[in-house]
């Protein structure tokens, strides 16, 4: 398997996260390539039973290609948890170290980096890190009920459990403190597509509205407002 394959498998894997499936624009506008050489790629994947593909109707990957990428998702994933937590990286750096990390990484190096982080759940930046046991649907840890974070209502509070992974987007929400398992409340939204304004941590901040998009969050049971202090009570 190829990195260029492996890059393939996982823009669909991500793509298809959000959409179902995987228009062939969107996984060019993704990996910065032609839609033509797309086309050809996703021919390839598709002979070698990695991925359905249907020319105007979009990719996504059969169980052999789920298995593929989440193996090379899994070892991307566990560099950025030890850049994160072992070099000081931030998220983008991390992300962008590990993108070639993965490629270059065997499957013993991996289990052994699994084993000095004491096999990590969750990623930097709140995704489930695949592993061999959760092929099985049934064997995945259950899902919470989940929001962007741009559905909370005004006066709503939320734990931040996940934000999407791009580059642009993890530095934007650093720089701003926003960080996995934070509890934030939205105090406001602008008009005409405005920022959002939330407390978090006893201060005040903005995000835009495309970025709120892009985070996803855990509301919680009850709120009891204080000043703009929020204290949580769940069951």
């Amino acid at each position: 398997m190829t990195s260029n394959k492996e890059d393939y498998l996982k823009a669909i894997y991500h793509l298809t996260e959000k959409n179902g499936r995987a228009a062939t624009q969107d996984i060019a506008r993704r990996l910065g390539v032609a839609p033509a050489s797309v086309s050809e790629m996703l021919s390839r994947l598709a002979q070698e039973g990695l991925l359905h593909y249907e020319p105007y109707k979009g990719s996504a990957l059969t169980e052999k290609g789920r298995q593929t990428c989440e193996a090379v998702i899994r070892v991307h994933e566990l560099w950025e948890v030890f850049l994160v937590n072992y070099l000081d990286y931030s998220w983008s750096e991390a992300h962008e170290e590990a993108d070639r990390l993965e490629h270059a990484s065997s499957h013993r190096l991996a289990e052994r980096l699994d084993l000095f982080l004491q096999h990590p759940e969750y990623c930097p930046h709140g995704a489930l890190i695949p592993r061999l046991e959760y092929h099985d649907p049934g064997s995945r840890p259950a899902s919470q009920d989940r929001l962007r974070l741009i559905q909370l209502q005004i006066g709503q509070s939320a734990r931040i459990q996940q934000v999407e992974e791009e580059p642009a987007l993890l530095d934007y929400l650093q720089a701003r403190g926003i960080r996995i398992g934070a509890v934030v409340r939205l105090k406001a939204v602008d008009t005409y597509e405005g920022p959002l304004t939330l407390w978090l941590d006893d201060r005040q901040l903005q995000i835009s509205q495309k970025a709120a998009g892009q985070v996803w969050v855990t509301p919680l049971a009850a709120q009891t407002q204080n000043g703009g202090r929020t204290s949580q009570n769940q069951a």
